[in-house]
């Protein structure tokens, strides 16, 4: 019996492997067992113990834990193990209850249960039988590699047995011969471990063969792509694409079909010189087709593939595939609603004119009697079932029609500067004519080649660093008269809003210009730019594009909507509401970059589509069209479908969102009395923030069109303004289009809904008082539930349902956020998820209200690759308000084995004045420092250190307290930051909205790492 040797956190286990199979058998009594983790006699099968894990709240993880070393040259393992659950109670089904977590040194997480990958078993059931195939090489490449048994965050009882990992395969990749490259198939090689692709049986799919990693030096040679494919689907070629050669595209390179595998098909594709030389960058791409069979629905399997490089292997990989029913329109087409792609197949149109072409093509005609928009159609040749939209880049232009005007104007340009090739203030000013000679060359070129062109699809994304280069800073200088020319960081410090406005006018100016020579020539313009984000309002962000000042020379705002659930909702409805042309959402669920990938679910796609016609958009395009999965097409053919069904409400309709009111009634109600004294009621959960509906009018009906964007099924009740109410019963990121006057059958929805109420925890219930200090009930600035402490004239609201922050400071009547907040702790994780906490304590002491909420920080999100260091870190945070004062206590502890880094700051956004306006100045001093108007700073001790903002200057801080002040004439408000305690090395302020003059003050903690068992708390005061 062999055994492996593994270390992890300083502490050294043992497993038990199978000698000649490799097989891993998890030895029970060699796990390591936290609190409510025990063997147990209870066992499934074989003679070794169960291991059971037992919680009796919402707060505790149980678990058990060992580490193992995998065979570094298996490439699939299967994980297999009996489980059985009683009394689990989950709240969140797919994040809490009982799973089994592989982690990996260094990278990130698998997660599984019964119920399949990133779900959690819950509820009660016997022993059930758990397997799992697991793409070791490519999830669990770190050693050692921790398998951990939880019970996370939900009361209940579980066991596991017969835990091990079996080797399905001794093949292996060589490190050495890999020689620095990695390769996947685009998405598959995103998708979570297990889930197939999903291939429709009557449209083709999309893959792009992706290089996800290389060393600086790229190599040229023959490029060999071995494809090994189930013999119901069928390989169509491999090409490329490029925007420098052969008019942007490469053609279809040839291959061989070979015998492979048992019931499947080799196909050997051998790629030239020049694909082979450009597979190894960022913007290049090989991209191939792949058939189903007619008659292949419910089939499926594994397709396998590798990369050689002059015969040497780079990479393989495994990628499971099934294929699932063709995707159709289930009613007629929208008549109005329209639909816009980019590239009929995809962008590299190597099957241009082929029979998957025409399948493409007659799925996205099938959802509109209208024509499909095709965006940069006249790159892909003059198809008269498209209506084509040339596509311009903007600043980037078209550089691959090889105009020899364009390449003048090149020339004359200055170097590269920002995120554009040319500076936009050099386009605007054209100082040589070289531009305008250009723009008059590529209108006649269009209009003789390209006569089918009506509309011109205009992207301008310039931003607002653009025009660092040494002319853009000497024509600021002259803007602004100023006595001398700003070097780069000037103009992002000293000068930053006066850049950003600078640079908000050139912009304004070059749209104008670009957009007059467009309508100019008869064009229809498109304007694709800075959408108005819901977040912020009307204002500007990166862009550095004013929406709302575009809107005027634009005949179409192209909006890049790029977001599902209420996000997409807001943003769409608050252009559509300030904007006066028509708004076309962008969407773009086939983005090849991973963090812009994860954004979109099937379910989210098909919301959207639904929310845009109900919003009044005129359609929605898809960029890229390429790249698709089956269950996206499907959830893009359902949207249109139920567009379709009531498409005139949606166009013909008016808006009567005003006579109804939506209620949660699956949740606990409370009424409480708002800041005015008004009474209003507070729901928990408050989903209000998730749930989205629109009302409309047409020849004596009213639709509402109810969005869900929870993790739970809602059951709403709709109240009329005639006095009329009914249920709604709407699932999980699904939506209900419902006629007031035929609504669902009720008698169910009653029954549900009287067994589904949610009440508040006894906790939750208490308030207190005593003399002029009071703990109570109250609604927020936005409506939402908090608790209020109240002493003398003085009141904080903390809200402890969502951001776990106190988000009102009332002094004698001023409010000093205005949006704002306190006492917010921020792990220096970009990924970290938002943590959920409980009241612990709520009590009045010494005359003074305080209030305790705790957390324990949880995991990344379930996809994500990355490992948190802080997980499970204990957090409690103590707020008391005093007269003058409130004192701010925090505390953390390390339950762990493991020493955890203390990369940590409590975050405060204090907004004296903002009800003075928004063009106040503020200035932010710590004793004898003064930030004046500094944007971004960091003051630290003296020998204190701090890895946040590595980049940013450091100023020396004397440890005392924090001012921010704002005046305005004869008006004056001011509130500190004043350390109480040891353990803050500095502080970290910064611009933190857009448009407005304000700055976070963020207290950093000490950065010595937390050690196990060891608590620290440190203690600041913010005073008025």
């Amino acid at each position: 019996m062999k055994l492996l040797l593994s270390v992890l956190a300083g502490v050294v286990v043992f497993c038990r492997a199978g000698a000649a199979d490799g097989v891993i058998n998890i030895a029970p009594e060699k796990l390591k067992l936290y609190r409510g983790a025990a063997l147990d006699n209870v066992v499934c099968t074989g003679n070794t113990p169960a291991v059971r894990l037992v919680s009796t709240s919402e707060k505790q993880l149980p678990k058990a834990e060992i580490t193992v070393n995998l065979d570094k040259n298996v490439t699939y393992y299967e994980l297999s193990y009996y489980v059985k659950c009683k009394n689990v109670v989950s709240r969140q089904v797919d994040r809490y209850g009982a799973d089994i977590i592989l982690k990996p040194a260094g990278s990130g997480a698998l997660r599984f249960s019964s119920r399949g990958s990133y779900k959690c078993d819950h509820g009660t059931f016997d022993w059930k039988k758990v397997t799992h195939k697991i793409n070791a090489r490519r999830y669990l490449a770190g050693q050692p590699v921790t398998v951990t048994l939880r019970l996370a965050y939900a009361p209940g009882t579980v066991w596991f047995d017969q835990i091990k990992l079996t080797p399905l395969d001794g093949k292996s990749q060589s490190a050495a011969a890999a020689g620095g490259f990695t390769f996947g198939i685009f998405p598959c090689c995103y998708q979570k471990p297990g889930e197939a692709y999903e291939i429709a049986e009557n449209l083709p799919a999309q893959w792009l063969l992706k290089c996800l990693a290389r060393p600086r030096k790229a190599q040229k040679g023959t490029l060999t792509f071995e494809l090994e494919l189930p013999d119901f689907l069928e390989f169509k070629g491999l090409g490329g694409f490029s925007s420098r050669f052969r008019n942007g595209y490469f053609p279809l390179q040839k291959f061989t079909v070979q015998p492979g595998r048992k019931g499947y098909k080799k196909y050997v594709t051998v790629c030239d010189d020049l694909i082979s030389g450009i597979t190894f960058t960022d913007w290049r791409k090989n991209c191939m087709l792949i058939t189903a069979l007619p008659g292949s629905a419910g089939k499926s399997g594994v397709s396998y593939w590798q990369v050689k490089l002059n015969g040497q292997l780079l990479s393989r990989g495994a990628d499971p595939v099934k294929v699932v029913p063709p995707v159709r329109l289930t009613s007629e087409p929208c008549r109005r609603f329209r639909v816009g792609v980019f590239g009929p197949v995809s962008r590299n149109s190597i099957f241009r004119g082929s029979a998957e072409e025409k399948q493409y093509f007659n799925f996205w005609s099938s959802l509109t009697a209208n024509k499909v928009m095709l965006f940069a159609g006249a790159a892909h040749g003059a198809a008269p079932e498209y209506e084509h939209i040339m596509y311009t880049g903007g600043l980037y232009l078209e550089s691959w029609l090889g105009l020899p005007e364009m390449a003048a104007f090149r020339k004359a340009a200055p170097p590269k500067s920002g995120k554009s090739a040319v500076p936009s203030w050099y386009i605007l000013d054209d100082p040589e004519g070289k531009f305008e000679a250009y723009q008059q060359a590529f209108y006649r070129y269009l209009k003789k080649h390209y006569p089918t062109v009506k509309d011109i699809y205009l992207n301008i994304e310039p931003y607002v660093e653009q025009g660092y280069d040494q002319g853009g800073r000497e024509r600021f200088a002259r803007k602004l008269d100023l006595a001398a020319v700003p070097d780069v960081k000037a103009c992002q410090t000293t000068y930053r809003d006066e850049w950003q406005k600078y640079m908000i006018d050139l912009h304004r100016e070059l749209i104008a210009k670009l957009a007059q020579r467009i309508k100019k020539e008869n064009y229809r313009l498109l304007l694709c730019t800075n959408k108005i984000d819901s977040r912020y309002g009307p204002g500007v962000w990166s862009a550095g594009v004013d929406a709302m000042d575009a809107d005027k020379y634009a005949d179409v705002n192209c909006i890049m909507g790029y977001s599902i659930g209420s996000k997409f909702f807001d943003d769409v409805a608050l252009n559509v509401k300030l904007q006066s042309k028509p708004i076309y959402p962008g969407q773009d669920p086939a983005e090849e970059y991973r963090a812009w990938y994860d954004i979109y679910t099937p379910a989210g796609i098909r919301q959207n589509v639904v929310a845009a016609a109900a919003l009044g958009c005129m359609g929605l395009w898809y960029y890229p069209s390429d790249a698709l999965s089956g269950k996206y097409l499907r959830a893009i053919a359902e949207g249109y479908s139920m567009v379709s069904k009531y498409e005139d409400f949606y166009f013909d309709g008016a808006r009567i969102d005003k006579d109804f009111s939506l209620t949660v009634k699956n949740s606990a109600a409370r009424r409480v009395k708002t800041f005015s004294g008004a009474e209003t009621t507070i729901y928990y959960p408050d989903f209000s923030g998730k749930l989205r509906f629109t009302a409309h009018q047409l020849n004596g009906q009213k639709l509402l069109t109810i969005f869900n964007y929870t993790e739970e099924r809602l059951l709403v009740e709709v109240a009329g303004a005639d006095g009329k109410s009914f249920l709604v019963g709407v699932d999980s990121w699904d939506l209900a289009q419902v006629l007031s006057d035929a609504p669902p059958e009720q008698t169910a929805l009653r029954a549900e809904a009287a067994g589904a109420v949610r009440k508040f925890g006894n906790q939750l219930l208490q308030e207190a008082q005593h003399n002029d200090a009071a703990i109570t009930w109250g609604a927020g600035l936005h409506g939402e539930p908090v608790i209020r402490l109240s002493k003398g004239k003085n009141s904080v609201d903390l809200d402890v349902f969502n951001t776990l922050n106190i988000n009102s400071l009332r002094c004698n009547g001023v409010e000093l956020l205005q949006d704002g907040f306190i006492g917010k702790v921020v792990f220096n994780l970009p990924k970290q998820l938002p943590v959920r906490g409980e009241v612990t304590a709520l009590k009045i002491v010494n005359d003074l209200p305080q209030v305790t909420i705790s957390y324990t920080v949880p995991g990344f999100a379930d996809e994500d690759t990355a490992k948190n260091v802080l997980e499970n870190l204990q957090v409690k945070r103590t707020f008391t308000l005093e007269k003058s004062a409130l004192r701010c206590q925090m505390e953390f502890f390390n339950p762990t084995a493991s020493a955890m880094p203390s990369a940590i700051r409590t975050a405060n956004l204090l907004m004296p004045g903002e009800r003075f306006g928004q063009t106040v100045k503020r200035n932010l001093q710590s004793g004898e420092l003064t930030g004046g108007n500094a944007i971004d700073l960091i003051a630290l001790k003296a020998g204190a250190a701090s890895s946040l903002m590595n980049k940013l200057p450091r100023q020396v801080w004397t440890g005392g307290k924090i001012i921010i002040s704002a005046r305005d004439g004869a008006l004056n408000e001011r509130a500190a930051v004043v350390p109480v305690t040891t353990g803050f090395s500095g502080f970290y302020s910064w611009q933190s909205l857009r448009g407005k003059s304000m700055r976070t003050v963020e207290l950093l903690l000490d950065e010595k790492p937390l050690a196990p068992n060891e608590k620290r708390c440190v203690e600041y005061r913010i005073e008025w």
